[in-house]
């Protein structure tokens, strides 16, 4: 720039030499900034994909936890259906609900005698009905709504107490002066499996025979 030449720098009128050196600042000026913005610019980029990332990360995060809790879901609800139908299943073994013994409705005999209802008193089995001390050999049936009808043997068969319906079980129950001795599977009609014996001893129990167990059972084969 030539002596005497001015130039406006910034807004400032500047002349002689002066005004080449301004000029030159300004552009230096001017190229800092804008490796400045430049930088700010790369800055903001940076931190955008790394803030995508974290996002990203996140849900994947959220998607995984998600993931195993379902998981844990199915395996708890599948183990909870394996118990059920566990217990179910034990239910049937121990309960009584296993399968009928059929005579196909046919009323062999008529039974004309009294039923009895047998419950341990003062360490001795009386009939509710009559307070009459249990004593010898009785005929019993388990229905299928799980009650047991029993009778003298010397007095009725087994589809008489039943009028030929389906049974769960069937047999014979001996007292000895109101002690209870054994039971057995001895029936003609029905022909019940002495394996089956334990599936409904529970429901014995409850109609109050107390005292009936898988020690005091006696096998009688068909």
């Amino acid at each position: 720039m030539v002596t005497g030449a001015s130039e406006i720098v910034g807004g400032v009128i500047l002349t002689g030499p002066t005004a080449g050196a301004g000029a030159g600042v300004v552009a230096a000026g001017a190229g800092t900034m804008a490796m400045g913005t430049a930088i700010t610019a790369h800055g903001l980029v940076t931190a955008r994909s790394s803030l995508v990332n974290m996002q990203q990360n996140s849900a994947n995060f959220k998607k995984s936890v998600a993931e195993s809790k379902a998981s844990k879901s199915q395996k708890s609800t599948s183990n909870k259906t394996g118990d059920s139908s566990k217990s179910t299943s034990q239910g049937s073994s121990s309960g009584g609900e296993g399968k009928l013994y059929s005579n196909k409705g046919v009323l062999q005999e008529k039974f004309n005698g009294r039923k009895f209802d047998f419950k341990k008193v003062n360490d001795k089995y009386r009939d509710v009905g009559t307070d009459w001390t249990a004593n010898g050999d009785y005929i019993y049936v388990v229905t299928k709504e799980n009650k047991l009808i029993m009778a003298k043997r010397s007095q009725a068969g087994h589809t008489g107490l039943t009028a030929g319906q389906d049974v769960r079980y069937a047999g014979q129950m001996n007292f000895s002066n109101g002690k209870f001795k054994s039971w057995n599977n001895a029936s003609g009609h029905y022909l019940p499996d002495a394996k089956d014996a334990s599936n409904v001893i529970d429901i014995i129990r409850k109609n109050g025979i107390v005292d009936a167990n898988m020690d005091n059972f006696i096998s009688i084969s068909k």
